[in-house]
């Protein structure tokens, strides 16, 4: 809900920051900010905030989340949320950028944790980036997080056309799907029929972000062949 004055600001964050981070004894995630009626979304939260999100909890007089404040009784409530995730994808494995969209952790706090992402998955119980038994990759090597993101790196690949897999979005804790380095494009893959995705207010938040740093970003829809789709949708 907006702040009492009716507009967000800033200092409006590290008020209701700090209220978050009174009940829960520590410094908020921003999966947590996201997650709590008193927050905008996620989008609007970079928008307004002074820098980053760092800088909000800075200025609410707090630290960055460290996991050692976790400690190992939060671990069961991180193997639920791995498992809860997992049963909302559509992939017979959960990897480290599903899990991004849809858990309630950041995933660099599950690697720290557990020690790494296969070991975190193990102690959910859940299978960790597993395609039929294989590793699904992209013409690179690279691991990616479905057989749309490989049918994207393949055609890019194709045709020579530089990019990076599963670049971090700076200052924030979204992984997008890859970056051309050559022509600045982002690309998110959306492969999940209309009105069935489970994580769409977290993906449309990132896309939004996206956009008002001043980004171009293509999304690639289910069935879209991906170069059609990027000369189509891009200045590419």
């Amino acid at each position: 809900m907006p702040p009492s004055g009716g507009q967000w600001s800033h200092q409006a964050l590290v008020e209701v920051t700090q209220d978050l981070a009174e009940e829960l004894g520590r410094s908020p995630t921003t999966a947590e900010a996201a997650a709590d009626d008193r927050f905008p979304s996620l989008s609007t939260i970079y928008k307004y905030a002074d820098g980053n999100w760092l800088d909000v909890l800075a200025d609410a007089g707090l630290e960055e989340t460290q996991v050692l404040a976790y400690g190992n009784t939060e671990e069961p409530r991180m193997c639920r949320d791995l498992a809860g995730a997992y049963m909302a994808v559509e992939t017979p494995h959960l990897t480290h950028r599903q899990y991004d969209d849809l858990g309630v952790y950041p995933t660099s706090v599950i690697k720290k944790q557990f020690g790494s992402w296969r070991d975190a998955c193990n102690a959910a119980g859940v299978p960790a980036g597993e395609k039929h038994g294989t590793s699904c990759s992209g013409p690179k090597g690279e691991e990616l997080a479905s057989t749309q993101e490989e049918r994207v790196a393949k055609a890019l690949f194709e045709r020579e056309i530089e990019y990076v897999p599963h670049p971090p979005i700076e200052d924030t804790e979204w992984i997008a799907d890859f970056h051309l380095p050559e022509q600045d494009l982002w690309i998110e893959v959306d492969g999940y029929a209309d009105s069935t995705r489970p994580n769409e207010d977290g993906f449309e938040d990132k896309i939004s972000h996206l956009q008002e740093a001043g980004e171009e970003v293509v999304v690639i829809q289910r069935g879209e062949a991906p170069i059609e789709a990027l000369l189509l949708k891009s200045s590419l």
